[in-house]
C-alpha cells in the first residue's frame, strides 16, 4: 500500500485494523502532545486521522498556509470502527471490495504486524512447531511472523480473519447505499 498513516491515539482499533489490511500505520502514543504529532506529521508526511477536531483545524491550516496536500488530514467524528473504515475508504477512493476474499488465499495485500505495524512473511510451518500450541499448529496450514526481530508475533488464519471480513462486509453495505 502506497499510504503512510499517522492515527492518533483515540484511534488505537482502527490503527490495528488499517495494519491488517497492509497499510503503513504509526498510532500515536497517549502521552504525546499535539505539538509532537505535528514534528512526526511534517517530517513523515504522513495522512493524519484523528478525531481531535482542534488539532485537525490547526493541522488543517498549516497544511494550507505551507500549500501542501489537504488530503493530509482526515478528521473522522465516529467511535464506530465500521464507520472509521467508510470514511477512511472514502477519504482515499478506496472499495472496501478490493479487501474482500471469498478464500485466503485470494487476499492481495501483504498484511502488517497489528502490534508493531512491521510487514509479516508467510512461514514455514515447521520452522514455528515449537512456537505455538499443539492445537493450532494441527488446525492451522499457513503462518506469518513479524519481520521485527523486537516483536517476532507468529498470525495465522483463526477465527479473527472472519471477524475482520464481517466489517468489511459492513463497510461495503455503507458504500452500495450511496
Amino acid at each position: 500500500m502506497p499510504y503512510r498513516l499517522y492515527a492518533d491515539a483515540m484511534f488505537g482499533s482502527l490503527g490495528k485494523f488499517l495494519r491488517i489490511l497492509g497499510f503503513d500505520t504509526l498510532i500515536a502514543p497517549d502521552h504525546l502532545l499535539d505539538k509532537e504529532i505535528m514534528v512526526d506529521l511534517i517530517s513523515s508526511k504522513r495522512l493524519l486521522i484523528t478525531r481531535d477536531l482542534e488539532f485537525s483545524k490547526i493541522y488543517s491550516k498549516y497544511l494550507e498556509l505551507n500549500h501542501l496536500d489537504h488530503k493530509l488530514i482526515l478528521y473522522i467524528p465516529s467511535t464506530i470502527l465500521e464507520d472509521q473504515i467508510y470514511y477512511f475508504f472514502r477519504h482515499l477512493g478506496i472499495k472496501s471490495s478490493h479487501f474482500i476474499w471469498n478464500d485466503i488465499n485470494q487476499i492481495s495485500f501483504l498484511p502488517r504486524c497489528s502490534k508493531c505495524n512491521d510487514l509479516l512473511n508467510e512461514i514455514d510451518k515447521e520452522t514455528i512447531k515449537n512456537d505455538i500450541s499443539e492445537g493450532t499448529y494441527s488446525r492451522f496450514k499457513k503462518f506469518w511472523r513479524c519481520n521485527s526481530l523486537k516483536c517476532n508475533k507468529i498470525y495465522w488464519i483463526g477465527r479473527h480473519w472472519d471477524s475482520i471480513l464481517e466489517v468489511l462486509m459492513s463497510v461495503k453495505k455503507k458504500e452500495n447505499l450511496l
